[in-house]
């Protein structure tokens, strides 16, 4: 009974700050005996697997062989993957 007077007191004089005070200290108590948040974290990605044209083969060499295997290939820009991939196919050891 004493200690809800002096809280009242203490409220009453210092204002509703106290009251803060006094819910948050018990919801910080609470909390101190509450089960963890679980957090999900997402998987990382898989990294890209580059397929690149050995050493010895220029790219002049990787179109002409596209050419002469029925692809259709331009003469200038990148090789695309799909022409590169079977030329790596074709000359594997």
């Amino acid at each position: 009974m004493v200690l809800v007077v002096v809280i009242f007191v203490a409220a009453v004089a210092v204002g509703a700050s106290a009251l803060w005070w006094i819910h948050n200290d018990g919801l910080a108590a609470e909390a101190a005996t509450s089960a963890p948040i679980a957090v999900t974290v997402p998987a990382p990605r898989a990294a890209a697997v580059a397929v690149t044209v050995p050493a010895q083969r220029s790219n002049t060499e990787v179109r002409a062989w596209g050419r002469a295997n029925g692809h259709t290939v331009s003469d200038r820009g990148p090789l695309p993957k799909a022409l590169v991939a079977a030329y790596a196919a074709a000359h594997s050891s």
